[in-house]
């Protein structure tokens, strides 16, 4: 509840407006084109739940909505349909739904409803067609 306040009361009313997902931070910096946080993020998305500890959120370029994140350190996503990852750092375009998921420490670790597997980059193509990819 106190990352809300902190939000609410520091961000200017039109972030709030233009922000499609529920978001907390340890820390929050905001300038006209990118939302910085840092420390404990955890990002509530249409998508599903991403967690880390550094996320720089854009703005595209003709858009009031952001429209890509880039997270960073101890990286945790939960896939509301395909299921979860746990890397090293995340990219996600929201705009046109793909992503980059990698870590250079340890592989990236996918934990789906049928299929596990560990690797050093997946990338995501998470669009709706003949499924839920």
């Amino acid at each position: 509840m106190n990352h809300w306040l902190i939000l609410l009361t520091t961000l200017p009313p039109l972030l709030a407006e233009v922000l499609p997902y529920d978001l907390s931070a340890d820390a929050i910096n905001y300038d006209s084109n990118d939302l910085v946080l840092k420390g404990n993020i955890t990002l509530n998305h249409d998508l599903g739940q991403m967690k880390g500890e550094v996320a720089t959120i854009n703005k595209g370029e003709l858009s009031l909505e952001f429209s890509s994140i880039h997270l960073e350190n101890n990286v945790s996503i939960f896939l509301e349909s395909q299921g979860k990852l746990f890397s090293d750092e995340a990219f996600f375009d929201f705009q046109t739904m793909i992503g980059k998921v990698s870590s250079l420490e340890y592989p990236v670790i996918f934990k789906g409803k049928e299929l596990d597997f560990f690797c050093r980059t997946i990338n995501l193509s998470l669009r709706g067609g003949n499924g839920d990819r």
